[in-house]
């Protein structure tokens, strides 16, 4: 009895740590993977192009990686079309008598703090995994981003064209966010 008992312990305690020691803590981001998050977007190519830089990549928690550094690409990119439209707005005077112009450009300004708000609370969430919350925060971004191109295109289309371009790939990443958070089961 003694001898079946220390037996079976010593096959549990093998069995244990070689499961241990065989074992990835880490997780490779995989082509199939970043094609399934890729497929569900409303840019297949421009999605491919951010996170492919990933691929082959061994991390802890894979999903929540790709999900972090397109967060921090949005971010990144808000801030710079926000910087632009803030440019825009101070390079009219009120002398060169284009005070709808002028107003187009703080109305779309304003919509871009609430953006840039909710972007910060993605991230924040980001951290946590909670992606409901990621989703909504996203949600409001998308919104506030089609609303400040409501505005643009008020304006003369050349003048406007760079900053539709920039709000059309801030919604390209935020349906790569809106993929990981929806499309990929973990």
């Amino acid at each position: 009895m003694k001898l079946s008992l220390l037996t079976t312990f010593l096959i549990f305690l093998i069995l244990l740590t070689n499961s241990i020691t065989f074992a990835n803590p880490k997780a490779t981001i995989t082509d199939e993977l970043i094609n399934k998050i890729c497929s569900q977007t409303k840019n297949p190519s421009f999605c491919l192009n951010n996170l492919k830089p990933l691929n082959g990549k061994r991390l802890p928690n894979s999903i929540a990686a790709l999900r972090a550094s397109s967060v921090n690409k949005a971010l990144s990119h808000g801030n710079s079309t926000a910087a632009l439209i803030w440019a825009r707005y101070h390079a009219i005077t009120e002398l060169r008598n284009e005070s709808k112009l002028r107003l187009m450009y703080y109305k779309c300004f304003v919509k871009y703090n609430d953006v840039m708000k909710h972007l910060k609370e993605a991230k924040r969430f980001t951290a946590s995994g909670i992606e409901k919350s990621i989703k909504n925060h996203i949600f409001v971004v998308v919104d506030r981003v089609s609303l400040c191109n409501d505005e643009l295109v008020k304006g003369p289309k050349d003048e406007v064209k760079p900053i539709l371009e920039a709000n059309e790939k801030l919604k390209d990443f935020c349906s790569i966010i809106e993929a990981i958070c929806d499309k990929v089961k973990y």
